[in-house]
């Protein structure tokens, strides 16, 4: 029976002993009767650098925190818990960032039990998660106050849509008919008019009548062509305005509808005009007009085009050496195997290892100085999820590349 006692004692510690958790039990003076490998590690390079008797705890904990010290010098009572996890930063350091949690009670008048841990990591990663919280809430006033500027702009260009329709659905110059029918009447009239005016004054006026109407009537149809012009910008305008709003409030619609890729194309060209002016690129179009519509998430096709024709511009950046930039975009079906609609973009930029073209997928990979890598990995879980296809190919670096978007119909 003894034998078994003492095997228990010998279980019992080596399991403090190999407790993760740093364990020390002191008189009320702070002298260590035990501790366990863990304090030990923990403690000793601290009491080694500090120049600290490494028998007393207290005499570190003074030096260490002052406040933890004070909570146990002033605990009256026999026993009982005196801090539960109180963390402090380890100051003796300055290059060092260090964090402590404590736990201590003092178990009778005379012993005290101190049980603590490095919690550096769980620090750390708690001020990476409230700056992480604290950037997203950021994000969130920045989407909000961009919402509601793209909702004023949309409620302008509304406004401004409707009086152009006004001006568009009455824009009949009531003035021409008048004239024509004034010319009309000088026309049955011409001979008294001549009597009363003189020979020829009639086709004088009906000259001149003419030539009035005939210039309010090219007047016309010069502002007619305007106010169309208009109405079709002002229509485009609100629609991409529409498109902005939804990655703005992070909106997106849950039924899809049948979707024309040429006008996903197209929007997606048109919020990118400006960087292709900014980098003298030129766009070569090539749209086929018969290509079927294909059922999907219009918001996020348009997110997809937007974000390859991103990657190949910023492609130009990296590519110096170009003299003639070019972007080619195409659209076009075809019934092999399957029926299958595509859309090609190419570019002639600074391209990439052909071995690398199956990797840029993979989310975190990227080709370019300054890709996030999550831009092709997110265009490829879009496209999944409608049941397509893409592939980036590459002859080689200083080459260009050719990406192609693949998607099956009935």
């Amino acid at each position: 029976m003894s034998h078994s006692g003492d095997l228990t004692d010998y279980l019992l510690l080596e399991f403090i002993n190999q407790c993760p958790y740093g364990l020390i039990g002191a008189d009320q003076t702070g002298v260590i009767q035990f501790q366990n490998a863990a304090a030990s590690n923990l403690l000793t390079p601290i009491f080694i650098q500090q120049d600290i008797d490494p028998e007393n705890v207290l005499d570190l904990l003074k030096t260490l925190s002052h406040e933890l010290y004070e909570l146990i010098s002033s605990f009256k009572k026999d026993y009982g818990k005196i801090c539960d996890h109180f963390s402090f930063k380890n100051d003796l350091v300055e290059s060092v960032d260090q964090y402590f949690s404590f736990t201590v009670i003092r178990i009778s008048p005379t012993i005290y039990e101190y049980a603590f841990q490095d919690i550096t990591a769980q620090h750390l990663a708690q001020i990476e998660l409230n700056e992480t919280i604290e950037e997203s809430a950021i994000q969130a006033g920045r989407l909000e106050v961009s919402s509601g500027i793209l909702h004023d702009i949309g409620n302008a260009a509304s406004a401004f849509g409707a009086e152009i329709s006004k001006i568009r659905s009455s824009s009949e110059w009531r003035e021409i008919n008048d004239l024509q029918k004034l010319n009309k009447l000088f026309e049955s009239q011409s001979q008294n008019i001549d009597t009363a005016l003189g020979d020829g004054k009639s086709s004088s006026l009906q000259r001149f009548v003419s030539s009035v109407a005939e210039s309010l009537d090219k007047k016309s149809t010069r502002l007619t062509a305007s106010y169309e012009k208009l109405y079709q910008l002002t229509s485009h305008i609100q629609e991409i305005l529409s498109i902005q709003m939804h990655y703005a409030t992070g909106k997106e619609k849950k039924d899809r509808g049948l979707v024309n890729l040429n006008d996903v194309v197209a929007d997606a060209l048109s919020i990118q005009e400006n960087s292709f002016t900014k980098r003298h690129v030129q766009l070569d179009l090539n749209l086929d007009r018969n290509i079927p519509k294909i059922s999907g998430d219009r918001t996020k096709l348009i997110q997809v085009i937007i974000n390859i024709l991103k990657n190949a511009l910023e492609a130009f950046d990296e590519s110096p050496g170009v003299e003639t930039k070019s972007i080619h975009v195409q659209t076009y079906s075809s019934q092999e195997e399957k029926p299958q609609v595509f859309i090609i973009i190419r570019d002639n930029a600074i391209g990439f290892p052909p071995e690398e073209a199956a990797s840029l997928f993979t989310r975190g990979k990227t080709s370019k100085n300054s890709g996030s890598g999550f831009g092709l990995y997110n265009c490829q879980q879009i496209i999944s999820s409608h049941h397509g296809r893409i592939k980036i190919e590459s002859p080689g670096p200083g080459k260009g590349s050719t990406v192609t978007i693949q998607f099956f119909y009935e």
